[in-house]
């Protein structure tokens, strides 16, 4: 039960992080199934890279260090939807970065016996 709740915690804090992002972003610069790039009001390339070998998910956004934000992931993946709601094909292409509105995300993790999948999506306001 701890564990359960401790994978809870990292993908809760994992989550929130990448929907505050994602509700600035101002231009999509890699839409790809495991990495998203973007520039924010704030702030250029800021990117969400997951690595499958390691089994992690980080963040760097070329200010400060990368930031490792969850391990033991044993799949994440990023999808994109344009405004009618049609998922597009990745990596998007760079002509049809600025359609993207949606960005689903989906992680799953494994901390010993315990595997919990969850899914979020972000709305892109600012394009």
């Amino acid at each position: 039960a701890d564990q359960r709740e401790t994978i809870r915690q990292q993908l809760a804090s994992t989550f929130e992080r990448f929907l505050r992002d994602a509700s600035t972003v101002d231009d999509v610069d890699d839409a790809d199934t495991d990495d998203f790039q973007f520039d924010t009001l704030t702030a250029t390339n800021v990117q969400y890279l997951y690595d499958s070998g390691a089994g992690t998910l980080s963040r760097d956004d070329n200010a400060t260090s990368p930031q490792l934000l969850l391990r033991n992931l044993i799949s994440f993946d990023f999808n994109y939807f344009d405004t009618s709601g049609t998922q597009l094909s990745e990596p998007v292409a760079s002509s049809a970065e600025d359609t993207i509105r949606v960005v689903e995300v989906t992680a799953t993790v494994t901390l010993g016996n315990e595997t919990i999948t969850v899914s979020d999506a972000a709305f892109l306001r600012n394009l």
